[in-house]
């Protein structure tokens, strides 16, 4: 009498890291389903399904088309737009990870009759003491952890990260390699998924209408300029200002209110502390007020030291050391050693 083996749902891009986390899961004796998410309605995302479809026959796995096209649009583009209107910089990634590949997905694998999914992402989730923590992946270039901070907790235990334990990119491809697949002109996405040509200023031309021109003005509020709308600028920014001031000047501040944007040097550019908002920590039972985090205020972002203050509905967070272009808009995600605490987003 044979052994039913318990299925997973996969999310599958026919890539690398997504062939070669099937690969993984078949050899842990897994039944793998193939899974790949439309968000989207273009060219790009036709050659993903395709892509992923040959895959899973290589593999020899069965595959399905997910379609979260509305979904994506109410959620993911919505707030991408809502948030550029605010003078924010948001990480649709970030978004979608919440939305999209930790929720509607797991709910699509219960619908199939599968109480597991798993992804292609860097990370770790592990058992220990009969607890599941999110760690950051053995490949500490490749990690991705910075994205999975608003999992929710119970969720942890029907996740599976099958590469997160591999110590290189060059060992994903070699097991992905087992398919039979020819990897050699895969090319790996950097890109927005809906933003052609990484062009978010084209992009939002097509969604916002009004008026959000403004003024640069200095620290003292005294007017340098106009600017083309706040939609177009981002903390930290320096070039494309479209304005000489003899020396470099940044962009330190956007106030979407007033619709003024405030320039200043680099110096300007350091903050001591910020606001976090919409927040989870996947471990209420820490204690947050009494212990030092390490922190990334986006994620290429090298960790910073910081503390923590409950403060309603927020948490105020203080950086041990002044923080370059901390920006409004961004994720803010902190550690205990390997171990993902929690994250929020960037607010004054």
């Amino acid at each position: 009498m044979s052994i039913k083996k318990e299925k997973v749902l996969l999310g599958m891009s026919g890539g690398i890291d997504s062939t070669a986390a099937a690969v993984i899961l078949m050899e842990q004796g897994y039944q793998v389903v193939g899974a790949t998410f439309k968000v989207i309605d273009n060219e790009k995302t036709d050659h993903t399904v395709k892509d992923a479809e040959k895959a899973c026959e290589k593999l020899g796995i069965e595959h399905h088309v997910l379609d979260y096209i509305d979904t994506f649009k109410e959620t993911v583009i919505s707030d991408f737009i809502d948030m550029y209107k605010k003078g924010r910089t948001p990480n649709p990634c970030v978004k979608c990870n919440k939305e999209i590949k930790y929720d509607k997905f797991l709910k699509s694998a219960e619908k199939l009759g599968i109480h597991k999914i798993a992804t292609g992402q860097y990370g770790r989730i592990v058992e220990e003491d009969r607890n599941y923590y999110v760690k950051k992946s053995v490949n500490k270039k490749k990690d991705q952890s910075y994205y999975l901070y608003n999992i929710k907790y119970e969720n942890l235990k029907n996740i599976l990260l099958p590469i997160g334990e591999l110590d290189s990119k060059s060992e994903a491809r070699q097991i992905a390699s087992k398919s039979g697949i020819d990897f050699h002109s895969k090319v790996e996405s950097q890109d927005i998924c809906f933003i052609k040509d990484d062009n978010y200023q084209e992009f939002l031309k097509n969604y916002i209408d009004q008026n959000l021109e403004g003024e640069f003005i200095d620290a003292e509020g005294n007017t340098l300029g106009k600017h083309k709308g706040i939609q177009n600028y981002t903390v930290g920014q320096r070039k494309g200002l479209g304005i000489a001031l003899g020396e470099p000047h940044y962009v330190i501040d956007i106030n979407y209110q007033t619709k003024d944007i405030t320039l200043g040097l680099k110096e300007d550019l350091y903050s001591s502390e910020c606001i976090l908002r919409e927040f989870n920590i996947l471990y209420p039972e820490i204690d947050l007020e009494n212990e030092e985090f390490n922190a990334k205020v986006r994620y290429s972002h090298k960790e910073e030291k910081i503390t923590i203050k409950k403060d309603g509905d927020n948490l105020i967070i203080k950086f041990k050391n002044p923080v370059r272009a901390v920006t409004l808009g961004q994720s803010l995600v902190f550690y205990k050693r390997d171990y993902l605490i929690g994250g929020g987003i960037i607010d004054k």
